[in-house]
């Protein structure tokens, strides 16, 4: 184990500690039977898209995704609010892309987020800063309720990468260890 992943767990562990102690909802978020899928998928994925390719070395994304985050954001926070089943594999791809990312539970992807997680969903507090979602958290929840949602192929096929198998997830798995 390198130096920097040492320091990553024990960040991913430490947010674990800070975390609200209430367990997620048992049918928290579940779509109703008639979801509509009226939100037009392009834009979002793509960028997602060039998310996936920062991620993985291409920083010079970096102020491309930095001015598309908001857009991005409103229509992903919209196609949430709608219940559309494709929206919540979107909404952990986005999260977990980003290693141990966080979501601000009052924004308005977070507000959304929160309708589709559930009230009991646990939200990282620390003193001084925005109450949060932790990718973690979001990341087991999507596995708990990926047979209700549309699949995301991007998701799977970073679920599957050695770094997402042998650092992300493995860290993830820790923090909820802590908790």
């Amino acid at each position: 184990m390198n130096s920097s992943t040492l320091v990553a767990l024990v960040v991913v562990c430490t947010t674990a500690c800070a975390r609200g102690t209430q367990p997620p909802a048992k049918n928290a978020g579940r779509p109703s039977e008639t979801m509509p899928t009226s939100t037009d998928f392009t834009q979002l994925d793509a960028y997602l898209s060039t998310w996936d390719q920062f991620a993985q070395g291409s920083n010079d994304l970096a102020a491309e995704l930095s001015s598309r985050a908001p857009g991005f954001q409103g229509e992903l926070a919209a196609a949430l609010t709608a219940q559309d089943p494709r929206a919540p594999s979107r909404l952990v791809f986005y999260l977990v892309v980003q290693v141990g990312g966080f979501l601000s539970v009052d924004t308005p992807l977070g507000l959304a987020a929160g309708k589709l997680l559930g009230p009991a969903f646990p939200v990282v507090k620390h003193a001084g800063e925005p109450d949060r979602y932790f990718a973690g958290d979001i990341w087991f929840w999507w596995l708990d309720h990926r047979s209700h949602y549309a699949n995301y192929a991007l998701l799977d096929d970073w679920a599957n990468r050695e770094f997402a198998r042998t650092v992300v997830l493995p860290m993830y798995q820790i923090a909820r260890q802590a908790s």
